[in-house]
């Protein structure tokens, strides 16, 4: 049953991978390696499941899955506060007009923001609790 998950999972992600070769225009940054990563930890569980490694094999498959899920988690939540910052920047230019945060240029707020929550996701799911880099 792990190897018929696992080989759907990697046919999946191929046909995925080749839709996003057709159609590149608005996908997320690294949903790519993303899936190259998710083909990987599938195919190795098929090559464990084969040669009898099954508990292994299961938990390798299952991380993948749940690591993929986290990871477009992530995305939509980083997808929302960018439109969050952007509906509060603009409200504030039309109440605020002397205001600091009238001034500010929303691609540059939305580079700056962006950045600093992807190394807080990344830093997430790498579980690692160091300080960020900013």
């Amino acid at each position: 049953m792990v190897i018929a998950l696992s080989v759907f999972g990697i046919v999946i992600s191929l046909r995925l991978i080749r839709l996003l070769k057709i159609k590149g225009d608005n996908n997320p940054l690294y949903f790519k390696a993303i899936l190259q990563i998710f083909i990987c930890m599938h195919a190795l569980s098929v090559l464990l499941n084969v040669t009898g490694r099954f508990s292994l094999a299961k938990v390798l498959g299952t991380s993948g899955t749940l690591n993929i899920c986290l990871a477009l988690g992530f995305y939509l939540v980083i997808k929302i506060l960018m439109e969050s910052l952007f509906l509060q920047l603009e409200t504030n230019k039309f109440f605020k007009e002397q205001d600091l945060v009238s001034y500010m240029d929303f691609k540059i707020a939305q580079k700056k923001f962006k950045g600093v929550l992807i190394n807080i996701s990344c830093n997430v799911v790498a579980g690692t609790h160091k300080k960020f880099d900013y």
